[in-house]
């Protein structure tokens, strides 16, 4: 059965909404910041680290329909892979991110970005844009 788990310390502001269907395992870990207005659709699970910022109005998507021609898309089945969002994440407002995305400690996604499915943002990346493309390493 799918499940929720929400760690101590994390802040979720108003109209976030929250989904686990299916057999999927949601996991926020502690001491994370959730903007108003977020989605996180867990067809399949679906990890946050800890001490993550995940801005207002963020998409998580861990599902998607399919889209053949002979029928209904609505009818078709779904397809499910994973996201994974390490320790110390910012993911920018208005940001989208589908299924099978995986980002590692201290990756960041810039405002309004799309994160196409199976991207890998590597620790301490900074991607951006429509797709989501690499633009620089976060200052050490």
């Amino acid at each position: 059965s799918a499940s929720l788990k929400i760690s101590s310390n994390c802040k979720i502001d108003n109209n976030v909404r929250i989904i686990a269907t299916n057999s999927a395992r949601i996991t926020i870990d502690e001491s994370n910041v959730i903007g108003s207005g977020t989605i996180i659709n867990g067809g399949t699970d679906i990890f946050i680290g800890k001490k993550c910022l995940i801005s207002g109005y963020v998409y998580l998507q861990s599902s998607s329909h399919g889209y053949k021609a002979n029928k209904f898309m609505r009818d078709q089945e779904h397809s499910y892979d994973e996201i994974y969002i390490g320790d110390d994440v910012w993911v920018g407002a208005h940001s989208i991110i589908l299924m099978g995305v995986k980002i590692e400690n201290g990756g960041m996604v810039g405002a309004n970005s799309f994160v196409k499915q199976k991207t890998m943002i590597k620790k301490n990346e900074i991607f951006v844009g429509n797709p989501a493309v690499f633009k620089s390493h976060r200052e050490i």
